[in-house]
């Protein structure tokens, strides 16, 4: 009975508006976090502001522009503080719709109130879960389309890069580049 409801709420969950505004809004936040700072004039640059703003011959002579360096960076300033907000919000029109239906108590006559509520506890982690995974997927699949990759600097910064993350992520050396994009989503 459990999967059952399970399956209803999923299926109601993505043929619902909420869901996709939240895989948009994730990459949106994504996008706005701050990928450079002009040392000049103390201006920073968002992703978004980045790409606008900057050539490929500037980003290729700065390896801050590597899309590896901007995924880790998209990641980190407001994603981890809206991740709660923004995975609630996938599974919030389902329940103001079904109180405003009137329609929980027939539900939880169907089943029990244990099963009912399991159900929509275990439906509201993974459809919150999954919109905010997609939503990092399109911005790590928009941002390796941007901006250049490791393989098209130069040289010399290549090798300067791959040192850097030698030691800062020590899993790279031995399990390659696709292991920590797998472990960052």
């Amino acid at each position: 009975m459990m999967i059952r409801n399970i399956r209803t709420n999923i299926y109601k969950i993505l043929t619902g508006y909420g869901f996709y505004i939240c895989i948009i809004f994730t990459a949106v936040l994504c996008f706005s976090a701050y990928v450079y700072e002009d040392s000049m004039n103390g201006d920073k640059y968002s992703v978004f502001m980045a790409y606008k703003t900057f050539d490929k011959d500037f980003m290729l002579s700065d390896t801050r522009f590597c899309s590896f360096e901007v995924m880790l960076k998209g990641a980190g300033s407001w994603l981890s503080l809206f991740i709660p907000l923004i995975s609630a919000f996938a599974f919030i029109p389902l329940v103001c719709d079904e109180y405003e239906a009137k329609s929980v108590r027939f539900e939880i006559f169907r089943s029990s109130k244990l099963c009912y509520n399991l159900s929509k506890f275990i439906t509201a982690c993974l459809c919150g879960g999954f919109a905010v995974m997609l939503g990092f997927g399109l911005f790590t699949l928009a941002d390796y389309a941007l901006f250049p990759n490791i393989n098209e600097y130069s040289a010399e910064l290549k090798k300067t890069y791959e040192e850097f993350l030698v030691y800062s992520y020590p899993d790279i050396t031995q399990n390659g580049y696709g292991f920590i994009i797998l472990k960052k989503l």
